[in-house]
């Protein structure tokens, strides 16, 4: 079987605000044109039950709202060791202006169900495809907002066009 297959796993929940940042890169994506070998996923607030996807390919990306990674907007490419072992302060809607250093896996604000997810694909997949972790600062998550942040939503089009870059590098 041909392993050469990328998959790229757009998550987030649009109607909390700035965690629909992964679905509104995910429609953008669809308005552009990809080599046979590139999947583009929309899966939302799936968690674990995204753990097939990371099966008979050679890569995953996975486009996710970010928290505590810089200015709104930001765009970050990481790969799945430094979304799981970092140290960063905790989220600012948890515990305002608390910071204290721990990592990912140790404390439990914005998407938690995407750390347990690479942790638990880390554990039991092989072979293990390469994981990025596509994603942008957000400003905080409004429960039932069904609209970005300016900052957020000027980062959706420059993260679609970098990811097709990528991509269509890679696997046409």
């Amino acid at each position: 079987m041909d392993y050469k297959r990328c998959r790229i796993l757009c998550f987030g929940n649009e109607l909390h605000g700035d965690d629909g940042y992964g679905i509104y890169v995910f429609q953008q994506l669809l308005t552009m044109s990809w080599p046979e070998n590139v999947e583009i996923i929309e899966v939302g607030i799936t968690g674990l039950n995204a753990m097939s996807y990371f099966e008979n390919c050679s890569e995953v990306m996975i486009v996710d709202a970010l928290t505590n990674q810089g200015k709104p907007g930001k765009i970050h490419w990481l790969d799945d060791n430094d979304i799981l072992f970092s140290k960063i302060p905790l989220a600012p809607f948890e515990k305002k202006g608390e910071f204290q250093e721990k990592t990912f896996l140790e404390h439990h604000s914005h998407g938690m169900d995407v750390y347990f997810l690479i942790a638990a694909v880390k554990a039991t997949v092989t072979p293990l495809p390469t994981i990025t972790i596509v994603g942008a600062e957000i400003t905080k998550i409004q429960m039932f907002v069904q609209k970005l942040s300016v900052p957020v939503m000027s980062a959706v089009a420059e993260t679609s066009a970098k990811i097709h870059e990528y991509v269509t590098n890679c696997y046409e």
